[in-house]
């Protein structure tokens, strides 16, 4: 069975959320999803 894509298991908010905390956790770096 194939998974299901990111955007549609988690929310636009869910994303946001976990993004900002991402953000606020690493100021200094630059966010980067290495997706294969």
């Amino acid at each position: 069975m194939k998974p299901k894509p990111f955007k549609e298991e988690f929310t636009l908010e869910e994303r946001a959320k976990e993004s900002a905390s991402m953000i606020a956790s690493y100021p200094a770096r630059i966010p980067v999803c290495d997706v294969m």
